[in-house]
């Protein structure tokens, strides 16, 4: 049998020594676990700002990392008032990270050409990163990937990006509307939209009949690290359906408008 810990500074030594294309991103982690009331005790982890698409239509217009503690926690990592790794120390790092853990509770995934592409080569390695260390994130990315938000070339591009990761849990795409959802299963895609503030508990369905599952954190007692009997939905890969996040916080009547209008 192999001695791991040979094996763990090999794998180490090929993966986190090459360069990657994500340029000046830095990475910001809770070193215990969050206490954040919905995530439950997890390793909670930001970006810096650049990652975030200029075409996110809540970017400036609703978004949570923008406001209340949200906003306080960005602005720290942006300009270094919290302690900050880059993105290979970020890959070897996920070794240290509780089994469960929500990857970018701000900003988001590595840039590619800009910001409104994914890096493929950088989360082929996250995913990898991951595999390795057995760990198990919450992703979401607001990059375009369906929709008419950016040029199609690169939500083809960004399709292909999360499809060829090799990742064995969801990265989900982000969505504002049901028919984006339609088209994000459609192409294969694990998604999450966001709702209006008043939908409630239980099932929606989108226009060809797909069903969007509120997420359980949103009401009664289930949490992050508690959800699916410790397999959160939105972590689970090819599940078929889309989660849905009611708009909520200080601006949710503003998302909901946004929502509507679109």
């Amino acid at each position: 049998m192999k001695d791991r810990s040979k094996s763990a500074r090999a794998y180490e030594d090929a993966m986190f020594e090459r360069r990657m294309e994500s340029g000046q991103t830095r990475h910001h982690y809770t070193k215990r676990p969050s206490a954040n009331v919905k995530t439950g005790p997890m390793t909670v982890s930001r970006s810096t700002t650049e990652t975030c698409p200029q075409s996110c239509p809540l970017l400036g217009n609703g978004c949570y990392d923008q406001q209340g503690n949200g906003n306080i926690h960005r602005t720290k990592v942006d300009t270094g008032k919290y302690q900050t790794v880059s993105v290979s120390e970020y890959m070897r790092d996920i070794r240290n990270f509780t089994q469960l853990y929500r990857h970018n509770e701000g900003g988001d995934l590595w840039n590619g050409k800009t910001s409104e592409h994914i890096c493929a080569d950088t989360l082929k390695t996250f995913a990898t990163s991951n595999r390795f260390y057995r760990r198990t994130p919450i992703v979401y990315t607001h990059k375009a990937c369906v929709g008419s938000r950016s040029h199609w070339a690169i939500r083809k591009k960004n399709r292909e990006a999360i499809k060829g990761s090799g990742a064995g849990f969801a990265i989900n795409a982000s969505v504002e509307s049901l028919a984006d959802v339609d088209e994000a299963l459609g192409h294969g895609l694990d998604c999450v939209v966001v709702l209006p503030a008043s939908t409630g508990k239980g099932l929606t369905r989108t226009p060809k009949g797909n069903r969007v599952v509120t997420c359980p954190a949103t009401y009664g007692r289930t949490q992050c690290v508690t959800c699916g009997n410790g397999k959160p939905l939105c972590t689970r890969k090819g599940r078929g359906y889309a989660i849905g996040f009611p708009a909520h916080g200080v601006a949710k009547n503003k998302i909901t408008l946004n929502i509507l209008k679109g």
